[in-house]
């Protein structure tokens, strides 16, 4: 029996400097969620839009594992799932990337992230201005078939990698 607890929310500032990257003045704030694992609306699922309302966030970005294993086919969820993320809102948008291909069916989970507003990036990057702020996803995380993907490079910076 494996046993989960919900992990409270955190709250980082990330300075990133550097001679390629303009100051585009304000700070970009940036709410990231993962790993929803929603099954049903509960007390947290209903926390959580005020919550990240109050961080006035210019981006939202959720990556994967929306809802639990057992419930990735189940209707109710799929809805309760659909109506906490139609609550979320940023003036730069709510981005998405799908997670474990298990538990993130592509059949199921695509119409409801279309339904409530989230720009799912599959393959995709989206960008921006003035800051020139990327955000790329990519589903599967493992190769498809028939297609070569070299591994990422690492930079001068350790830590940093970059794709080929």
């Amino acid at each position: 029996m494996a046993r989960c607890r919900a992990v409270p929310p955190a709250r980082h500032r990330l300075e990133i400097a550097g001679p390629r990257l303009a100051n585009p003045g304000t700070p970009l704030r940036i709410v990231h969620l993962s790993d929803l694992h929603v099954e049903r609306t509960t007390r947290r699922e209903r926390a959580l839009p005020a919550l990240v309302a109050g961080l006035s966030p210019d981006l939202i970005v959720i990556t994967g594992d929306y809802l639990n294993a057992s419930y990735a086919d189940d209707p109710r969820a799929l809805a309760d799932l659909r109506a906490l993320l139609a609550q979320l809102r940023a003036s730069g948008g709510v981005y998405g990337c799908l997670g474990t291909a298990e538990v993130d069916l592509p059949e199921l989970l695509r119409p409801v992230l279309a339904g409530a507003g989230v720009t799912l990036l599959d393959d995709q990057a989206a960008e921006w201005l003035p800051a020139a702020t990327g955000l790329a996803g990519r589903y599967p995380l493992h190769p498809r078939p028939g297609r070569r993907r070299r591994p990422a490079r690492r930079s001068a910076r350790r830590g940093a990698a970059r794709r080929s």
